[in-house]
């Protein structure tokens, strides 16, 4: 994978990350379900990238 890829995609999937997790307690409930865990694969991700830039 190219470097500047994962420059692009690492602040992209932290944002999504944020988003997802705000979205998550529209309902009135935070905590594992689908959203919480596609948040931080997300997080998780995102991570993994920046540590592929470094």
């Amino acid at each position: 994978m190219r470097t500047s890829i994962a420059f692009l995609l690492a602040p992209l999937l932290v944002t999504a990350y944020g988003l997802i997790r705000a979205l998550d307690g529209v309902d009135g409930e935070r905590g594992p379900g689908p959203a919480w865990t596609a948040g931080h694969a997300a997080f998780l991700l995102s991570l993994l990238l920046l540590g592929w830039v470094l």
